[in-house]
């Protein structure tokens, strides 16, 4: 089930929360446009098209030469969650990955809806189903009751999911990726790296169990997205090689999003939702 009662608590520390999140969101971003009532930031030479009205005939008189005034206009960016509904998100205790993601994914929805901006929510796996962007709390409320009746399918194809989102984005536009990331770190690259001009926000979820694998002997793995079966014996020292891996691919996984510029969280489902919201507040700097 997908607990939003935490965003009670996210409105206790509304004063320290909208401290951050105008930077955390970038909401309000800055860009060149032309117009009346905005900052002016400098001039340029007129070329054909340009509204004649925004030639500066003082510097006409001074240079003889056609120039435009140029100014900066606060924009609000969209910001675009975008959350894993394969199958392998579908494992979990008390919450699943996907249960645990959406509930990260609302909550900063909520965030977004609190400093009247936009949110975008999809969900993807081997296709990607885009939502328009919406405001108010009421949108987070519908968003969430499609969630729970949501059948979670398919592989994990993200670098499509990526690259069909962003070839639809027209402008600057913050993104909020969630995963549990267990997919080739090469395939990773290619996915962050198409998020381009973006500002990125990546968040894995992992369950409790995956990381603390508890089995012993004779063990059965089945690979829930593609129903592969593996049969091995779980010693002690299999289960520490297990876990240096997913160490090793959390980290690898992590390496890439520093690199692309992307701030990286991951997080396990026994942690409170809250508590992975703040970090993330506070761990970008915001």
């Amino acid at each position: 089930m997908i607990d939003i009662d935490f965003f009670d608590q996210l409105d206790r520390f509304t004063f320290m929360v909208r401290k951050k999140v105008s930077t955390l969101y970038k909401g309000a971003r800055r860009s060149v446009r032309y117009g009346k009532g905005t900052e002016l930031v400098g001039f340029r030479e007129y070329t054909k098209g340009d509204d004649i009205r925004l030639i500066d005939w003082k510097v006409y008189a001074r240079t003889d030469k056609l120039f435009v005034r140029e100014f900066e206009e606060e924009k609000s960016a969209i910001t675009h969650i975008l959350l894993d509904s394969s199958r392998s998100m579908n494992f979990g205790k008390p919450y699943t990955k996907f249960e645990y993601g959406a509930m990260l994914g609302a909550g900063i929805a909520y965030l977004v809806v609190k400093e009247n901006e936009k949110f975008a929510f999809s969900t993807f796996s081997e296709g990607i189903m885009v939502r328009p962007p919406r405001k108010g709390v009421s949108s987070i409320i519908s968003i969430v009751n499609e969630l729970e009746g949501m059948e979670l399918k398919g592989k994990t194809h993200l670098l499509e999911a990526v690259e069909e989102l962003t070839d639809i984005l027209r402008t600057k536009s913050v993104i909020v990726l969630i995963s549990d990331f267990l997919v080739r770190p090469e395939d990773v690259r290619k996915a962050l790296t198409r998020i381009g001009r973006h500002e990125l926000i990546v968040i894995q979820v992992l369950s409790d169990i995956e990381w603390e694998l508890d089995v012993y002997g004779s063990v059965e793995f089945i690979d829930s997205e593609t129903g592969e079966k593996v049969e091995v014996y779980a010693t002690p020292s299999f289960l520490e090689e297990y876990k240096r891996r997913l160490r090793e691919h959390v980290e690898e996984i992590e390496k890439i999003a520093r690199e692309i510029g992307a701030d990286f969280f991951s997080f396990r489902t026994d942690m409170p939702v809250f508590d992975s919201m703040l970090e993330v507040i506070e761990k970008s700097g915001y």
